[in-house]
């Protein structure tokens, strides 16, 4: 928090007008170490090839005085810089560059950290194990993002600490997690006082109080990284849970843990065949594939897919899946950068199931899972119960280097097969449900065990 502590009330009331700036600035600057949070948490998404198509379109000045600044420190600073020093700051440069857009998909992933992402393609997770994401918050004429838990991973610390989907986390080891721009709650004050809606007394109390929780604070990126990174010490989270009035203290021993992307049953006395999908990891698609045709050959006629709390994952693990219930069909369209637009089908195989389907979604369905889910309803006849997801589309390609770092780059919003644009709405259900766990579950399956055949 030295950054943050250098910075005091009383130069926001001299740089009013460019608080939004200096904020950045701030965040910027902090934002050390950060390069992951829900993608280390789910594997990552496809990986997109560096195409530089317009170059003359780009500003190179910048890379060329970065370039003449890291000369400098080379051939003028008073200490002998290692080549290991230099690589350091290359990687916190990237990093704040990415950073300074604001979008917790986009990030710089030095080699190190990118092998979380190889681990949680396996399957293999760390930290509290828990799936993370930002929501606006509105309060007092601003909107500030929350860190919120979109679902804690199955098995996983946080899961057994009982942390809940939806928990709002404030504090992190007792310090606030502070939005992108942790300077938006005073500048609404000093518009406020000069507006005439408070006088000088009461302003001074604001911002002082305000310094305080700066003080008191970390940027919601370190928070993040802190619970997902490879340290095992003991954290305890603050947090606020719908349905309660005052916070919850939750403490969490992070460990490295690994899920079972599949769990299959069946139901109902033989008739439904049930597969839960904890992750989309590697074989979640030959695992998915095994217990439908278990189900086919001991007769179930109905299926029930739960992508309840499930940890998100590999793009192209849920297209397979998808093309086991409806192939060479229409997944998704893909909305690119300059307003292009691009159809996503899946793979063409034989079709492995021709029966009623259901799909059992929550709020902690989010990113790929969610776009299976509105998938399998528009292209499998699948009817979608339960509640209504996250709404989280972001389609986050992985850049890899030759250093062993990767850059994630959000390159695109994942719209429905019918164009449908679910960001920050979630995809709604055809048949709510009450309850949660296995009451909602057994709703569920009360619900599908009469249904009639699949149109």
């Amino acid at each position: 928090m030295r950054t943050l502590q250098r910075i005091g009330i009383g130069l926001l009331v001299g740089l009013f007008f460019t608080t939004g700036y200096a904020a950045r600035q701030v965040i910027t600057a902090r934002n050390q170490m950060n390069a992951l949070n829900g993608h280390v948490l789910s594997p990552a998404t496809r990986v997109a090839a560096a195409d530089l198509r317009a170059a003359g379109d780009i500003n190179f000045q910048p890379i060329q005085t970065l370039y003449v600044v890291v000369q400098n420190l080379r051939e003028q600073y008073v200490e002998q810089l290692t080549s290991k020093e230099e690589g350091q700051m290359t990687y916190d440069a990237m990093r704040a560059m990415l950073a300074s857009l604001d979008d917790q998909h986009t990030k710089f992933v030095d080699p190190q950290e990118r092998k979380l992402i190889t681990d949680a393609q396996q399957g293999k997770f760390h930290g509290i194990g828990v799936m993370l994401g930002y929501k606006k918050v509105p309060s007092g004429g601003i909107s500030e993002e929350h860190l919120f838990v979109i679902t804690p991973i199955a098995t996983g610390p946080a899961d057994k600490a009982g942390l809940n989907a939806g928990d709002d986390i404030i504090k992190v080891n007792g310090k606030n997690v502070l939005p992108l721009d942790p300077f938006q709650r005073a500048t609404q004050y000093l518009k406020d006082n000069r507006s005439g809606k408070t006088n000088k007394s009461q302003l001074r109390k604001q911002l002082e109080s305000e310094q305080d929780r700066i003080d008191n604070g970390i940027a919601i990126s370190e928070a993040e990284d802190i619970l997902t990174s490879k340290d095992k010490e003991p954290v305890e989270l603050t947090i606020v849970r719908k349905g309660t009035t005052k916070p919850i203290k939750v403490k969490i021993n992070p460990e490295i843990f690994s899920v079972t992307p599949v769990k299959s049953s069946l139901l109902d006395n033989g008739k439904i065949g049930y597969i839960k999908i904890n992750c989309l990891s590697k074989g979640v698609d030959t695992e998915f594939a095994s217990a439908v045709e278990g189900f086919k050959s001991k007769g179930a006629d109905r299926l029930l897919i739960d992508l309840r709390d499930s940890a998100s994952g590999d793009f192209d693990l849920a297209l397979k899946i998808a093309s086991q219930l409806a192939p060479t069909k229409k997944f998704a369209v893909l909305e690119k950068s300059r307003g292009r637009k691009e159809t996503v089908k899946t793979p063409g195989k034989a079709v492995s199931w021709n029966k009623p389907i259901a799909v059992l979604v929550n709020a902690g369905t989010a990113r790929t899972t969610e776009i299976l889910a509105a998938a399998l309803r528009d292209s499998a006849g699948a009817k979608l119960i339960g509640e209504k997801t996250f709404g989280d589309s972001s389609f986050v390609s992985m850049i890899e280097q030759r250093d062993g770092s990767c850059i994630l780059l959000t390159t695109g919003k994942l719209l429905t097969s019918k164009g449908i644009d679910y960001t920050a709405k979630g995809i709604t259900v055809d048949v709510p449900l009450k309850g949660t766990g296995d009451t909602q579950l057994n709703e569920a399956v009360e619900m599908l065990g009469h249904g009639a055949n699949r149109s």
